[in-house]
């Protein structure tokens, strides 16, 4: 425990063998840096895996949820932000898919704190063009990136409308914390979008904005950090996606990760039956985009070179 009290909160899909991977991460590098995990699966359940997801969950988190009827990134962490207690002193938000290979590295970041910080995180563009650039006028930055950010509670728990999610402003709309009215006058590249709006945890960057400049920036890829490129994103589609309709839409490195985790932990997941047709289908759609199995076999032995912490 370290001097300033900690809480994660952290939102899952349903895919077994990533949750596996970040609970053996988790175990080897920096759980004794948190003061309690509080954990919310969504999603569909392909694998009929929710019982065991929240059984693995729950040796780790003090709290675990499965919610079906959640798909959203920032819904899910909407809800799973309540169940912070009072007593918490900073809140750390990451995404399933940013791993931490590092021990000390969220020690370091909490040390900020005690020097007046009171948001350890990375700022990235993610929103409609005009948005943006008014956001930048006014801040210099714009989106909280949802993969990993530390927010001081005090301050999260002012934010008038806390709200983890995307949003829509349509025309005439005030956006109090730029204090900007959406203009009428929808730019062609709009197409029928006629809106402003911003991805996950964009709507909260804003806010938290306007009430603190005291940021510590960081990088989701510094040494310690590794993001996998989206892949929590992914996990729900192949069950109800045909390979074809996928074709070229697809990044070697997702899969590679997606192909490795499964065969990784297959053991651990008590459905044989089904890692292997989960496996089958991985190699399908991977085929499909014409990554080859000693692609993903590469691809995954540069990355265990490069960064050989994640090699777990």
């Amino acid at each position: 425990m370290l001097n300033k009290k900690l809480a994660v909160i952290c939102a899952f899909h349903c895919d077994p063998y990533q949750v596996l991977y970040y609970k053996d991460l988790f175990n080897k590098y920096w759980g004794s840096e948190e003061d309690g995990l509080y954990a919310l699966v969504s999603g569909k359940n392909y694998l009929k895996s929710a019982d065991f997801i929240c059984k693995e969950l729950n040796e780790i988190a003090d709290y675990v949820d499965y919610a079906p009827d959640l798909n959203d990134h920032g819904d899910t962490l909407n809800r799973v932000y309540k169940k912070v207690p009072d007593d918490v002193e900073v809140v750390m938000v990451m995404d399933s898919d940013e791993w931490i290979y590092k021990e000390g590295l969220i020690r370091d970041f909490l040390l900020s704190f005690n020097d007046d910080i009171d948001i350890v995180g990375d700022f990235c563009d993610s929103g409609s063009m005009r948005l943006k650039d008014v956001a930048h006028g006014r801040f210099g930055k714009c989106r909280l990136n949802p993969m990993i950010a530390l927010i001081r509670k005090s301050v999260l728990d002012k934010v008038p409308d806390l709200h983890f999610g995307n949003k829509d402003w349509k025309a005439g709309e005030k956006i109090d914390c730029l204090d900007w009215v959406v203009p009428d006058n929808f730019p062609p590249s709009y197409g029928e979008n006629k809106c402003e709006c911003t991805d996950t945890m964009g709507y909260l960057g804003l806010q938290l904005l306007k009430l603190t400049s005291n940021i510590r920036l960081i990088s989701i890829t510094q040494e310690g950090l590794f993001h996998a490129a989206s892949l929590s994103s992914w996990v729900t589609s192949y069950s109800i996606m045909k390979p074809e309709l996928r074709a070229g839409e697809v990044f070697n490195d997702r899969f590679s990760w997606l192909w490795w985790l499964t065969k990784r932990y297959s053991s651990q997941f008590p459905d044989i039956n089904a890692t292997q047709g989960h496996l089958k289908q991985l190699e399908a759609f991977a085929k499909a985009n014409n990554i080859s199995v000693q692609d993903m076999e590469k691809h995954q032995y540069k990355v265990f070179k490069q960064f050989p912490a994640l090699n777990i």
